[in-house]
């Protein structure tokens, strides 16, 4: 009757193949099962049996993950898949995890999304990190646009990873671009930022070296909320849109110039809500959302 099994740092452990052998059917009404730091386990039973899992968190478990894609019953009840630290040559296909609303990747360097993110009919929310290939299979263009409808996908936490022209994602309402290492983004990558015709919310978190936001930025009309944190960009000119509620920065050294009489103050002195490393520089509505001190990775 186990429901809920977490098994980590069992540094020798090589074989769990005999389970079903020696106990019948593997774990019938497990629901969630996570497996961390387990990097010697070279065989493992037959999961495709356990239907029931909705949630599943793996990382640094040696040969496990390598036999994911073949437990077709598995992947297809997932609600939540968690991988992290694998380096094995893995393909994932949209199609095998049509239940999947949350999809959250760690330095998964070898791991692809052949068919991009349009296939996956109930994908809510991703987070990848380190997974810089991770689009790199991909069908032709019209196949991606025939089933363009099929995507709900409505946040997404990244790096570089998805910053890709496969993964189209006008539905996107948030979106968290961390630990970029550029000094700005390239061309392909400013388009990408200009086709979120749904985002309402963007945050730059921990982009250190980040000299310039996209470009594109200003031409998103449904964008309300822009969150700049411990990301210095030189000049906020021709960046911010016109239809913008709320401008939160923290980590600016140089404030002066984005207050009152500062260089860049004519660039963001049309949004309502400004507030600048913790103080508010402008609040002209009486709504404004000064809750934002709440906005967290």
């Amino acid at each position: 009757s186990l429901e809920d099994l977490k098994v980590s740092s069992m540094t020798s452990w090589i074989d769990w193949s005999h389970a079903e052998e020696d106990h019948g059917p593997l774990l019938p009404h497990l629901t969630r099962f996570e497996l961390h730091n387990c990097p010697l386990l070279e065989k493992v039973p037959n999961l495709s049996s356990v239907s029931s899992l909705s949630e599943l968190n793996i990382s640094a478990c040696g040969n496990f993950v390598k036999a994911l894609p073949q437990y077709v019953g598995l992947l297809a009840c997932l609600k939540k898949l968690r991988i992290s630290y694998c380096d094995h040559p893995l393909l994932f296909s949209g199609h095998q995890l049509n239940s999947l609303d949350y999809l959250y990747l760690r330095k998964c360097g070898s791991l692809r999304l052949i068919d991009g993110l349009q296939c996956f009919p109930n994908l809510r929310d991703i987070d990848v990190l380190g997974c810089p290939g991770i689009l790199t299979e991909f069908p032709d263009q019209s196949v991606r646009q025939d089933e363009q409808d099929l995507l709900h996908l409505s946040s997404i936490v990244t790096d570089v990873s998805l910053l890709h022209k496969n993964s189209f994602v006008p539905s996107v309402c948030a979106l968290c671009i961390v630990y970029l290492e550029a000094l700005h983004f390239t061309p392909e990558q400013e388009e990408w930022f200009g086709q979120l015709i749904s985002v309402e919310k963007i945050e730059f978190a921990y982009c250190y070296f980040l000299q310039r936001l996209p470009s594109t930025l200003n031409r998103l009309t449904s964008l309300k909320v822009l969150i700049i944190r411990e990301t210095k960009p030189l000049s906020l000119e021709g960046v911010v849109p016109q239809n913008l509620q709320e401008l939160i920065m923290d980590g600016f050294i140089m404030e002066d110039n984005f207050k009152p009489g500062g260089s860049d103050w004519l660039n963001i002195s049309h949004v309502p809500y400004i507030r600048l490393n913790g103080k508010t520089v402008q609040n002209l509505s009486i709504n404004a959302a000064s809750s934002s001190s709440n906005h967290q990775i």
